[in-house]
């Protein structure tokens, strides 16, 4: 692939989470996992299914229960107590962050002009409550290292080898 979409998909992850959450943010740093191994024991994992220029792309989003919770009690305006494991409403939450970051990664790729990602629609496929320890990544594993009003949060991407 010839296009980089690194700023991209960094610039929507933050500008998504300011939107949906109402808080400020900043992508710090994003980081190659090279072992495939990620930090957190249990995590949300959703599954994004991508099309473009006559080529799929699957997009794994790994969100651990520290960044999930978090997610979830921000949706709800910091109203609630913070949970400390994922339930079905974190799962949901999750979910609907995931497909509004994929919907702006989208939208804004396409409004670029690329030849090579043009036309680029997505879909969410499966999504689930995984042992993070237990899902290497067969592709290539990035760390996304954030801030949600300055409190340091992680979440990881698997793009398959297309991307």
């Amino acid at each position: 692939m010839a296009s980089d979409l690194s700023n991209i998909i960094k610039n929507e992850i933050i500008s998504t989470l300011e939107s949906v959450l109402s808080v400020t943010g900043s992508v710090d740093d994003v980081i190659l996992v090279e072992d495939g191994n990620m930090d957190s024991d249990q995590c949300i994992k959703v599954n994004t299914n991508l099309e473009f220029s006559g080529n799929n792309s699957s997009w794994n989003f790994f969100i651990p229960t520290t960044t999930a919770t978090k997610f979830e009690y921000l949706m709800l305006g910091g109203i609630a107590d913070l949970k400390d494991s994922i339930d079905d409403e974190i799962t949901d939450a999750v979910k609907e962050i995931i497909s509004n970051i994929s919907g702006s990664i989208t939208t804004s790729t396409n409004a670029q002009g690329f030849d090579d990602v043009s036309g680029m629609k997505f879909s969410l496929g499966d999504s689930g409550v995984v042992k993070c320890s237990d899902e290497g990544s067969d592709g290539k594993l990035y760390k996304f290292l954030f801030k949600l009003n300055d409190e340091p949060l992680v979440l990881y991407i698997s793009f398959d080898t297309i991307m």
